[in-house]
């Protein structure tokens, strides 16, 4: 591969490369993107230094009609012919939808810059972390099944709340009937009794007159009976 004059024999340029992936893209889109921008820059004799997923943010405007997307982060050595390639290839990708490179430093010796990239590394820039706006609103698939196990239990717990009510509410009304019930048979009971007793003590005032009038008419006859003996004297 061809050197710029620019560089000292050797060397190579640093540089920055940050793409923004599509906020829905899951871990096997991420990873095989990835790949590919680590094939293109080993193939091109570059060195990667690092790599790191910088999760889901929002954007500063929209692109592709999306409010947020996926930060990857890469810094490797390379040629500067390696950039052109590598962006050529992000033009092609519809997962890909915007990117970025800046050059850090140059006439950098490939052996004095250690890699930190790993297997490891490598595998976990495949993983996106949900961001507070998917924390919250449920969209990590541990967080939904939570939420909705929770969901359930408090459907249950309101569904028994609900038939305990109405199981206590047949047994308050026979109650309630029952009370009413004893009260209207002791106001019944109660104006019988008072009905009784009034109409006893009438009868009983009405009889008095009768044996006056009795006693008065036997005297009268008393009477009588005496004048007629005077007279047959």
């Amino acid at each position: 591969m061809l050197q710029s004059l620019r560089d000292q024999p050797g060397t190579q340029r640093e540089y920055e490369t940050i793409y923004i992936m599509r906020p829905d893209s899951d871990a096997t889109a991420i990873r095989e993107v990835n790949d590919r921008v680590r094939k293109v820059i080993e193939n091109d004799e570059g060195k990667l230094l690092r790599v790191e997923n910088w999760g889901k943010r929002k954007l500063a405007y929209e692109i592709k009609k999306h409010s947020r997307g996926i930060y990857l982060y890469w810094r490797y050595l390379a040629p500067p012919q390696l950039v052109s390639e590598l962006e050529r290839n992000l033009r092609m990708l519809d997962a890909v939808v915007r990117y970025l490179t800046v050059k850090i430093d140059e006439s950098v010796d490939p052996s004095a810059r250690p890699s930190d990239v790993t297997d490891d590394v490598f595998s976990a820039a495949a993983e996106t972390r949900p961001d507070e706006e998917d924390y919250y609103l449920g969209r990590n698939r541990d967080n939904i099944d939570a939420g909705g196990e929770s969901s359930e239990g408090a459907s249950e717990a309101q569904a028994q709340k609900g038939e305990a009510g109405a199981s206590a509410s047949p047994d308050a009304s026979s109650a309630a009937g029952s009370a009413d019930s004893a009260g209207s048979a002791d106001s019944a009971g109660s104006a019988d009794s008072a009905g009784s007793a009034t109409e006893g003590g009438e009868a009983d005032s009405t009889d008095e007159p009768t044996a006056q009038a009795d006693d008065t008419a036997g005297e009268g006859d008393a009477a009588d009976q005496a004048d007629a003996k005077k007279e047959g004297e």
